[in-house]
């Protein structure tokens, strides 16, 4: 996942740009980590730095130096912001997303006689991106181009001398939020830091979207055309901060929704524990709405027994998330660290702990034998996903065949690997039931990383 942010304020708001700028990009941070960067503009044209690692350690010292009124902010995988002098100027841009023929679109370009820097990998695609951009007629011309080049899905900002140019691909697949208030403007992957800026959420850009923005106004330039919008639906349960908002859907909401249809399912089944835990903190909604079912229907007298609602793990506030590292054997080390268990005596008793999905597992076995130390009698889980099978085209994180579905397919195995007595998953129907009780149709939602391939 990769976050990204930008922000446009009126000249007599220019007390406010960097300190709205910076904290405006680290509220995008929880998406990623590996990178972080800036691009601002001020009376020496565009300004450009990105620096390994956290945003706010690599910026906080330089605040002062953000002076300006125009800038996009990035926090991810890749070496973002990039700058490039092109015939449209010089051009900074970053981007959320994966463009999947980004070595044959090089090859393509280099043959036309335009030269590349030294960027790999993951690197790669922002440059390839403002080269295409860079043929158009202007910004907005580029970017229509470019969509057609690629194959694959973005959300992007680019920086100009004079205003800030933000895209939605055609698929809709990944999120971009406008927020105002007097005199400014905002546009992130995550609308989650609004409030605490003073940013009214406007609404989500339109799949194919384009818009400027400049002098802490917002205009929208064209609207590409779209075969099929559909918003990655993981989002949602995973990846975005729980008081995040896309498409005026709350992410707390969704996932207590979900967690809610798990209790159901005990219920039904004559199973009630005698503690109700999340994994913290991605699964902490979920957690709340498997308990407020249960309050729901004791309230109701459709049950007598009401569960405790406890901490057995807290996330300690120093280490990270542990999906964002690319490497296994940080991945392991992230997920032995960053819960403390309880030290409460727990013996003889039953707990369900409640999560927001299973990916590879990592974080699970170690969750699991931390839980098991304080003598719970049986571990029941429950996730508030469905069962991941697959990688994302469109992003990139999970490589395929990583998954614990695609390793383990049967779940007798997947329940002696994690060590619990037993696992349940929302299936794909409850998922699709709680986006319609919200208005969002099943048709507009990519559930690709939900289907055996």
């Amino acid at each position: 996942m990769v976050g990204i942010c930008g922000l446009s304020v009126d000249e007599k708001k220019r007390e406010s740009f960097s300190r709205d700028l910076f904290l405006g990009t680290f509220y995008q941070q929880h998406l990623d980590q590996d990178w972080s960067g800036l691009a601002i503009v001020n009376k020496e044209g565009i300004q450009c730095q990105a620096y390994p690692g956290l945003f706010r350690p690599n910026f906080e010292e330089r605040i002062e130096e953000l002076e300006g009124d125009l800038g996009i902010g990035y926090c991810g995988i890749a070496n973002e912001p990039f700058k490039r002098d092109t015939k449209l100027g010089e051009l900074a841009a970053c981007f959320a997303g994966n463009i999947q023929n980004c070595l044959e679109l090089k090859e393509k370009l280099i043959n036309q006689g335009i030269s590349f820097s030294d960027r790999r990998g993951e690197d790669l695609d922002i440059e390839v991106i403002i080269n295409l951009i860079a043929q158009g007629k202007n910004v907005v011309d580029g970017i229509k181009k470019m969509t057609q080049e690629i194959k694959g899905t973005y959300t992007l900002l680019v920086l100009t001398e004079k205003e800030i140019i933000a895209a939605r691909h055609p698929s809709g697949h990944w999120p971009l939020i406008l927020g105002e208030k007097e005199e400014e403007t905002i546009v992130a992957s995550s609308s989650a830091g609004f409030p605490n800026l003073g940013f009214e959420i406007v609404r989500d850009l339109q799949p194919g979207e384009i818009i400027s923005i400049r002098d802490g106004k917002f205009k929208s330039e064209a609207l590409m055309p779209t075969k099929r919008a559909q918003m990655c639906s993981w989002w949602w349960l995973y990846p975005d901060d729980p008081f995040g908002i896309r498409e005026g859907v709350a992410v707390s909401e969704i996932r207590k929704k979900l967690g809610a249809k798990l209790a159901q399912k005990d219920i039904k089944n004559g199973f009630i524990p005698d503690i109700i835990s999340s994994e913290p903190a991605s699964g902490t909604s979920y957690a709340i709405g498997y308990y407020q079912e249960f309050c729901r229907q004791r309230d109701e007298e459709k049950i007598k027994k009401l569960p405790k609602f406890d901490e057995v793990l807290i996330k300690y506030g120093y280490t990270h998330r542990s999906f964002i590292w690319k490497k296994p054997e940080k991945r392991g080390w992230e997920a032995g660290i960053k819960h403390l268990p309880s030290p409460e005596d727990h013996r003889g008793e039953v707990i369900v702990l409640v999560d927001d999905s299973i990916v590879r597992g990592t974080t699970k076995t170690k969750v699991i034998e931390k839980i098991r130390k304080q003598g719970f009698k049986e571990i029941h889980l429950r996730i508030g996903s469905p069962e991941l099978y697959s990688d994302c085209e469109m992003g990139k994180g999970l490589k395929r065949g990583e998954t614990l579905t695609s390793r383990l397919p049967a779940k007798e195995e997947r329940v002696r690997f994690l060590g619990v007595d037993s696992l349940e998953h929302n299936s794909l129907e409850e998922l699709f039931e709680v986006f319609e009780e919200r208005g969002i149709s099943r048709d507009s939602l990519c559930v690709d990383c939900f289907l055996k391939k």
